[in-house]
């Protein structure tokens, strides 16, 4: 079995339609893009929700522990602009028999 640290994206109450928004989600895609190529983001997609749906994208680390996956997550530029919130758990793979 394999461990990984599963990162919810959560949408907070501040609105798309504000200005800003555009250029936060250009740069958390940048941000996103460079903690795979370093190896550090497993595995990622969004998530398709109703209206009210509060999670919007999820993620799988291999970074080894939460504390450093939440650290990692917390500094995406969509995250420290306060567009998204983020919660952070273990992934465990594997059947057990």
């Amino acid at each position: 079995m394999n461990t990984y640290e599963v990162v919810f994206l959560h949408r907070t109450a501040k609105s798309r339609d504000e200005p800003g928004y555009a250029a936060a989600k250009a740069a958390h895609l940048d941000y996103v893009e460079q903690q795979r190529r370093a190896g550090r983001v497993r595995l990622y997609g969004s998530v398709g929700g109703g209206p009210g749906e509060q999670v919007s994208s999820v993620f799988l680390y291999g970074v080894g522990s939460q504390d450093e996956a939440r650290r990692i997550a917390e500094a995406d530029p969509i995250v420290t602009q306060g567009w998204i919130s983020v919660s952070v758990g273990d992934f465990v793979t594997g059947w057990k028999g």
